[in-house]
């Protein structure tokens, strides 16, 4: 699979917007008309010229489908700029979200997971994912953004939130996108919810997204993945959730995991730098030893779990 841009935008764009001046390098500049004056407008506009086009002219349907998205910011830019959401696999750019896991504990204290079930219209239907995931929108931050995805998805008011809600690290990795055979980088903020258990979601009113919130407990969770129903790359953020609450013990934040029947489906690497930990043969055992009835298989070294990503560069992700 390919990352980064993809040169037939130059192409789209006017000529007097990109410099494609290093093939070698693989670079291509915005070129600044303003000098200096209004440098997030020049490399927003450039890219909004390129989407425009590109959807007048039903190039990328794979990806595009003829529809404009919503705005969202380029994430570790000196300026604050912005591109259309769904052009981030075409430009080569990241893309930024924001995940909750919402769950309960039993009187045993173990856990009941409140799992979304993807509403009918729109790509992975039917299939689990997150209890409340989205993106974060231009001039979004990160809390902002899982207040009104939790609003629209399951129904969560603020004060909810507020009460409930635990913001954890920021999760990143490489997103496949298997229909146009790309990757692109993606930094999730994450959240868990402890609720009482009389507390329970419920989607929107006259929501298309969400068809409904199943209780499982970890063995359905993993289960699950096992056949492969699980939205692709959705498996990453209940592993971390496995991982942080030791449930699947941490000396596994380095693997790649396999899941019997997902076929294509790993769970994808890690795109920022934390320190190594081995695999070592335990590893499997202790997997196999909480869910025994889940055939689990370490294949590599990917680092793909627990990420400290810094928010230096990101301050949205860190509001």
């Amino acid at each position: 699979m390919d990352g980064g841009l993809v040169t037939e935008i130059i192409k789209l764009s006017n000529k007097s917007n990109f410099d494609e001046t290093s093939k070698t390098s693989k670079c291509v500049s915005v070129i600044d008309d303003s000098k200096g004056k209004d440098i997030t407008g020049e490399i927003t506009r450039a890219f909004q010229e390129v989407t425009n086009t590109a959807i007048n002219f039903n190039k990328f349907p794979e990806i595009l489908d003829g529809k404009h998205s919503e705005m969202h910011r380029i994430a570790g830019g000196p300026k604050i700029c912005f591109f259309e959401r769904f052009m981030a696999p075409i430009f080569g750019l990241a893309t930024l979200g924001v995940y909750m896991i919402v769950y309960d504990r039993n009187v045993d204290l173990s856990f009941r997971f409140w799992v979304q079930v993807r509403g009918p219209d729109g790509h992975y239907s039917n299939m689990l994912d997150a209890t409340v995931a989205g993106s974060i929108k231009a001039r979004q931050t990160s809390w902002k953004a899982i207040i009104d995805e939790a609003s629209d998805e399951a129904s969560f008011t603020q004060n909810q939130l507020e009460e409930h809600a635990e913001k954890i690290l920021v999760l990143t990795h490489f997103r496949r996108i298997l229909r146009i055979q790309r990757v692109i980088p993606c930094m999730m903020q994450g959240y868990d919810m402890l609720l009482p258990q009389s507390v329970i979601p419920k989607p929107a009113k006259n929501s298309t997204e969400v068809t409904e919130f199943k209780p499982m407990n970890t063995e359905e969770v993993l289960d699950a993945m096992q056949r492969g129903e699980f939205r692709p790359g959705s498996e990453l953020l209940w592993i971390n959730f496995f991982i942080r609450h030791k449930i699947i013990p941490p000396l596994i934040a380095y693997y790649n995991l396999k899941i019997n029947k997902l076929g294509p489906n790993y769970l994808p690497p890690a795109c920022s730098k934390i320190s190594t930990i081995l695999l070592r043969k335990e590893a499997r055992a202790c997997c196999n030893a909480v869910t025994p009835s889940t055939s689990v298989e370490l294949i590599s070294t990917w680092p793909v779990a627990i990420s400290s990503f810094t928010t230096a560069s990101c301050p949205f992700l860190a509001a």
